[in-house]
């Protein structure tokens, strides 16, 4: 009897245990070339291989989340009227 229940609580812990997922979370800052912070900045991420297009914006102190990404290769865009557009691929 004790062995069925260890099977059952074992069973059930596992099932209620988190596993790695196919996700990811991109984070970062966001300045100006004097090093002031940008605020309200679309940042946009393109998955390379699938073309899947994700978007954050940055918070009042230039900080951006983008969560649940599908992993994989991005390319990385911010763009801003009155500044030079930033690429970055990898």
């Amino acid at each position: 009897m004790n062995y069925r229940f260890l099977c059952l609580l074992t069973t059930v812990a596992a099932a209620l245990s988190y596993g790695q997922t196919g996700r990811a979370t991109l984070t970062g800052i966001v300045t100006d070339p004097t090093g002031a912070v940008v605020a309200n900045v679309p940042v946009k991420a393109v998955q390379v291989d699938t073309g899947t297009t994700v978007i954050g914006v940055t918070t009042e102190t230039g900080n951006y989340t983008i969560a649940q990404m599908p992993i994989g290769p991005y390319e990385v865009t911010v763009e801003q009227p009155g500044f030079k557009k930033f690429k970055r691929p990898g």
